[in-house]
């Protein structure tokens, strides 16, 4: 294992244990059994080494969106399956979700060093603007609709910690599971031009 890939793992653990604002480079240089002078070679500062972490660990969730919004014909079949992909790889990286639960609670500077990069792709977008010209959603901005889809698929992850107690006796996957499909019928009901 590199000294990079030995300090991208590190560094999740530490910013999803404790935040940006708290962690340092000399902490996630110790966790990952490397000098300090290392991560200060390779990373300006915790920030820059945050940013990198997050493009590394998402890129081969924007990628599979990339390829799977070539596959789909209609607005509502492109929405869906790139949102199944996004749910199911935070469902996949939990550190990434603990990651940002800790940006939520403890440091703005941290959330707007998460959302300098957007989960969808590029393709996605365009697709987007292209549906929107097209008169097929009833949204003005692609902007707009991906606040509405991350906030509504990253919720339910943040939340899932506790959503064993909000519905006893129910697996949290199958919460998780309920949850996606009624988003989905929202957005079908509510975004999608007939």
């Amino acid at each position: 294992m590199t000294d990079r890939k030995k300090l991208f793992d590190a560094a999740l653990e530490i910013f999803a244990e404790v935040g940006l604002k708290n962690a340092s480079l000399q902490m996630i240089s110790e966790k990952a059994g490397l000098e300090p002078a290392m991560a200060r070679a390779l990373f300006v500062d915790k920030e820059t080494l945050l940013r990198e972490v997050l493009d590394d660990i998402s890129m081969p969730v924007i990628s599979a969106i990339s390829m799977a919004v070539e596959r789909y014909d209609t607005p509502r079949d492109m929405i869906c399956g790139s949102l199944r992909l996004f749910d199911t790889w935070l469902n996949d990286n939990p550190l990434y979700v603990r990651v940002l639960q800790r940006a939520f609670l403890d440091d703005p500077a941290a959330l707007r060093t998460i959302f300098k990069k957007s989960m969808y792709s590029s393709e996605f977008y365009e697709r987007i603007e292209g549906y929107i010209a097209e008169g097929k959603l009833s949204i003005e901005d692609p902007f707009d609709l991906v606040m509405l889809l991350d906030s509504a698929i990253m919720f339910g992850h943040i939340a899932k910690a506790g959503m064993a107690s909000m519905i006893p006796g129910t697996d949290e996957t199958e919460i998780i599971t309920r949850r996606f499909n009624a988003l989905c019928v929202l957005l079908e009901n509510g975004l999608f031009v007939e």
